[in-house]
């Protein structure tokens, strides 16, 4: 056999055995807001992704974890607090927190959230008809 045939092989049985990396993009949204977040598996658990915040195109980095609950956690410049959202996978509802360092208040708590297999459609530019989840008005 030789080695091109022998290398096919061990890469095929690693895939078959390991699995192909998870890395399938997903858009996070909230129903009675605007704003969008779209993650990716990075490694294992972790996520990596983008938030569009204020609804307009423009997005912050996330970080995160995928387990029973999905963590994402960021901090937007010039927004003047941290942002953690945590997103119950069993019930489709989600705690979004606020803290500027001395005190975690909350922004939404059991908030509706779906995803969506693909990008998120992020519009430059929009003008939004809902209030972003970060806004205190409920």
């Amino acid at each position: 056999m030789n080695r091109y045939a022998l290398f096919g092989i061990l890469t095929l049985a690693l895939v078959i055995f390991v699995g192909a990396p998870a890395n399938a993009t997903t858009c996070l949204t909230f129903a009675p807001y605007c704003d969008q977040i779209q993650v990716e598996n990075a490694a294992g658990a972790n996520l990596v992704g983008l938030w569009d915040q204020f609804c307009d195109g423009n997005t912050v980095h996330v970080l995160g974890r995928d387990t029973s609950t999905i963590s994402l956690g960021t901090e937007p410049p010039g927004f003047g607090v941290s942002v953690l959202f945590l997103l119950n996978q069993s019930t489709d509802t989600a705690d979004i927190l606020g803290s500027d360092g001395s005190s975690i208040f909350f922004f939404q708590d059991d908030t509706p959230w779906a995803s969506a297999p693909g990008p998120c459609v992020f519009a430059v530019g929009a003008q939004p008809t809902k209030p972003p989840s970060t806004s205190r008005e409920r």
